[in-house]
């Protein structure tokens, strides 16, 4: 008996519509938990299911402002900003439209200069509304 061998998987960001449904005449729906997958060879701006590292970089490209954590895999095809895959898994989603607008404001108050501290504050802020989210599940 063989092994099958697990590729490795990108931890990511996604961000998406309010109605949670993947764009371009896809529509399937994003749920927590699940894995959607594409056929065929991944290709940046062009064909798959996209993410960046960085959640910045992902709002950037965002129809929305829920916010999703999550994992990439599949002949993974890596960009400067964004990366691309054949299967995408939703590990979290949170709503993160205070969350930008707090963000914003935090980054008025702060010179140009502080672009790392910026996206790294971004980062933490939906790290912890996620986990704030799953707390208040755990104890309904």
């Amino acid at each position: 008996m063989t092994k099958k061998k697990r590729e490795r998987r990108i931890l990511a960001w996604h961000f998406c519509r309010k109605t949670r449904r993947l764009g371009y005449g896809d529509g399937r729906k994003i749920r927590v938990g699940e894995t959607l997958s594409v056929e065929g060879k991944p290709m940046l701006c062009v064909w798959g299911l996209h993410a960046s590292r960085i959640p910045l970089r992902a709002w950037c490209y965002a129809a929305g402002n829920i916010a999703c954590r999550v994992q990439v895999w599949g002949s993974v095809r890596l960009g400067r900003d964004k990366l691309v895959g054949q299967h995408r898994k939703c590990l979290a989603m949170v709503n993160a439209t205070r969350i930008i607008s707090e963000w914003r404001r935090w980054c008025g108050r702060r010179p140009l200069a502080m672009r790392k501290q910026r996206m790294a504050r971004l980062h933490k802020m939906l790290l912890a509304a996620i986990a704030a989210q799953k707390k208040t599940h755990a104890t309904k």
